[in-house]
């Protein structure tokens, strides 16, 4: 154990650079709009000289060096690879095509942390932008981060796939987090709970959409008006335990901001199953009550029930004999 957490430890050292010469920007407006003259007012001059730029130009090309760092690439490809995630599925959803409209769509955080968000287009993938605090506690705890994964493949511990810095000229390098969405679920989502235990500043008191986040004080109410939390006493004891699992590691770390996203998912499959099973559950149970009915109304007869009677109270003697023997004293 201690000779891999040495391997990975060193493995987490390296970083592997990578260099673009040129970024190709289609539709100059929407950048623009999304405040592009941070990037280029240094390369095109002033500001009206950029907006007529994005009038007489369809594309734009910035010929300008942006060097991008990965950090740990073996340990986080072990990572992927323990998840069946592969370098083809991250460029097919992180593809700049299918991608034009969801870059826009990028948003603020709603935690306190404030981190920059975008989606991949399919909702696989999340890209986050990360302080350099963050940056440097999660790379520390990255060997222990990868022991406890493979010795806890069930974990609900979030799965991060790759930490970078992206460098280029006139700009602040910025620090990204790739991680799965574990939000990826199918499109009858019902509710959606960020939950850290607590009623202190944990309630949203409007909400829209069924995929707005929610928090502790949502869900005890809705809890209140409808019964939605079915889990099946074995489900809900293997949880349980692979929580404490991932609250010691997270402990061991001196990590306490961290919060359970619990989505509940209407699954029209399941509905279906339930009505069926719950028909032939009743069923049953009218079959066993015509049994029993059938059973009291056939009446014994008085020796039969003497009988009964005498071998019950000759199996306890027996056994309040065999019981005496048994003790030493």
């Amino acid at each position: 154990m201690e000779s891999f957490l040495q391997e990975v430890t060193e493995a987490c050292k390296v970083s592997r650079p990578h260099i673009l010469k040129e970024i190709e920007i289609r539709n100059v407006a929407k950048w623009d709009s999304a405040k592009a003259k941070d990037f280029i007012s240094n390369k095109y001059g002033a500001a009206n000289n950029e907006k007529s730029l994005v009038e007489e130009e369809k594309d734009l090309s910035i010929n300008e060096e942006v060097k991008i760092t990965e950090y740990a690439p073996s340990v986080f490809k072990t990572v992927k690879y323990m998840d069946h995630i592969t370098p083809d599925m991250i460029k097919e959803s992180l593809s700049t095509e299918k991608n034009h409209k969801s870059v826009f769509k990028a948003k603020e955080s709603a935690g306190k942390s404030g981190s920059f968000f975008f989606f991949s287009f399919d909702r696989r993938f999340i890209i986050k932008t990360m302080n350099a605090s963050e940056k440097k506690v999660f790379i520390a705890a990255l060997p222990t981060y990868l022991q406890h994964l493979r010795a806890n493949p069930k974990s609900l511990i979030a799965r991060i796939y790759g930490i970078f810095t992206v460098e280029m000229e006139d700009i602040e390098p910025v620090d990204l987090l790739l991680m799965a969405n574990c939000a990826h679920c199918g499109p009858n989502i019902e509710n959606v709970f960020d939950l850290k235990g607590s009623i202190i500043n944990r309630f949203v008191p409007e909400w829209n959409e069924p995929g707005d986040c929610l928090k502790d004080v949502n869900l005890l109410e809705i809890a209140k008006e409808k019964k939605f939390l079915n889990f099946q006493r074995t489900d809900m004891r293997e949880i349980m335990k692979m929580m404490f699992k991932d609250i010691k590691y997270l402990n061991s770390r001196n990590l306490m901001d961290y919060s359970l996203l619990l989505i509940i998912e209407n699954n029209p499959e399941y509905q279906l199953y339930v009505t069926q099973n719950q028909l032939s559950v009743s069923e049953k149970k009218r079959s066993l009550l015509a049994e029993k009915r059938a059973a009291k109304e056939a009446p014994a007869s008085i020796e039969e029930h003497l009988a009964h009677d005498f071998v019950v109270v000759h199996e306890r003697r027996d056994a309040q004999i065999e019981l005496r023997k048994q003790i030493p004293f």
